[in-house]
Order: C-alpha cells, then sequence, then structure tokens
C-alpha cells in the first residue's frame, strides 16, 4: 500500500445522513420495534464499518513503518 493510499484509507469515514440511519436502526433494535430489513441493513453498516476498521489498521501500520 503507498503512503497516499494509506493517507486516503484514513480519511474514510461514514457520513452525517449514514450516521444518522445508523442512531435510527440502533434505537429500532433497543426497543424491538426493528424490521427484517432494518436488521438486514443495520448488519450491513457493522459489516462496512469492521471492513474500514480493517483498512484503516493496515494503513496506519503501514504509515508508522514509513516514519
Amino acid at each position: 500500500m503507498t503512503v497516499a493510499a494509506a493517507e486516503e484509507i484514513l480519511r474514510m469515514k461514514f457520513t452525517p445522513e449514514d450516521v444518522r440511519r445508523m442512531a435510527r436502526l440502533l434505537a429500532a433494535a433497543r426497543s424491538g420495534t426493528i424490521t427484517a430489513d432494518q436488521s438486514s441493513e443495520l448488519e450491513d453498516y457493522r459489516n462496512v464499518g469492521r471492513m474500514v476498521d480493517l483498512m484503516q489498521s493496515r494503513a496506519r501500520r503501514v504509515l508508522s513503518r514509513r516514519r
């Protein structure tokens, strides 16, 4: 991974709209009113978040070796 790619990956984050949507989905899950479709959507957000976390971890390792 190049330094430029690592730096770009570290800038990745959910949009404010996505964060608000996740908050609504989590609230529905906590209250027990979440639908199957909403539950699937929430799981998709979780999967994307885990993937971004892994990519950012690797990016931080790449950058720490180059400094």
